[in-house]
C-alpha cells in the first residue's frame, strides 16, 4: 500500500481495489484492516495526477473519505482512517482555491468532531487540522470565510495552539479587508509573545499587515 500511495509512481485505482479485497476479507474475519491502510489509500487518492480534464483531486478524495465514514457507520468495518488520513484530504483542499473548499473542509472537520464524540479513536481534530483549516479559509479570501475563520480560531482550545497555527491566522488577517485587522493581529502577537511562540514570520506578517493598512 505504501508503494501504491507514492505521489509519483502510485495508483489510486489499484489502492482502492486492494482495499476492497481487504474489507471483504475483514468481513470473513480473515484479516483486519488498519487505520494506516486507510490513510495510505487516501494519500493515493490525493496524490493522483492523472484525472481527466475538469476533475479535481480534492473532490474525489473528499467523496472517498466520506464513503469510508459511511462504511464504518453502517458497521461494515470497525476501522476508520486516523486524523492523519482526514488531514491528508484537508490538505488537498488547501491546495485548491475552489470556492467550495472551506465548506468542504468544514464538513470534514465537523465529521472528525462527531466521530470523536461518538467514541471513535484518534480522529479528533489536532493542531495540524486547525492550521490547515485556517489556510483554507485564508485561500478563500471572502468576507464570509474570514468571519467563519475568526469563529473557528476563537474555538480552538488553548493547548492546541502552536506557532504555525497562530501564523496561519496572522496571514489570514493580513490578507483580509477587516478594518480592525491590525488590532486583531497585534493582540494575537502579544498572546504569542506571552507563550513564547513567536518567530520571525510572526513579526513580519504583522508588520506587513500594518503597512498595508496604513497605506
Amino acid at each position: 500500500m505504501q508503494g501504491l500511495a507514492n505521489p509519483w509512481h502510485g495508483c489510486r485505482q489499484l489502492a482502492d481495489s486492494l482495499l476492497q479485497k481487504m474489507l471483504t476479507l475483514e468481513k470473513a474475519k480473515v484479516l483486519k484492516t488498519t487505520p494506516l491502510c486507510l490513510n495510505l489509500v487516501l494519500k493515493a487518492q490525493c496524490a493522483n495526477r492523472n484525472l481527466p480534464k475538469g476533475q479535481m483531486v480534492a473532490f474525489d478524495a473528499h467523496r472517498y473519505l466520506m464513503n469510508l465514514v459511511q462504511i464504518y457507520e453502517r458497521g461494515d468495518t470497525g476501522v476508520l482512517p486516523s486524523k492523519v488520513g482526514f488531514n491528508t484530504v484537508l490538505n488537498s483542499w488547501a491546495r485548491t482555491r475552489h470556492w467550495k473548499a472551506y465548506r468542504k473542509a468544514e464538513e470534514i472537520c465537523s465529521t472528525m468532531e462527531r466521530l470523536s464524540e461518538s467514541g471513535a479513536n484518534n480522529v479528533s481534530p489536532d493542531r495540524f487540522t486547525n492550521a490547515i483549516m485556517l489556510r483554507i479559509y485564508s485561500n478563500s479570501g471572502s468576507k464570509k470565510s474570514t468571519k467563519r475563520a475568526i469563529k473557528f480560531f476563537n474555538n480552538i482550545k488553548d493547548e492546541e495552539f502552536d506557532t504555525f497555527t497562530y501564523n496561519c491566522m496572522l496571514i489570514l488577517l493580513s490578507r483580509s479587508e477587516l478594518k480592525d485587522k491590525v488590532i486583531r493581529a497585534r493582540k494575537i502577537l502579544n498572546e504569542m509573545e506571552g507563550k513564547g511562540l513567536t518567530d520571525i514570520a510572526s513579526y513580519n506578517t504583522v508588520v506587513s499587515s500594518s503597512r498595508n493598512f496604513y497605506l
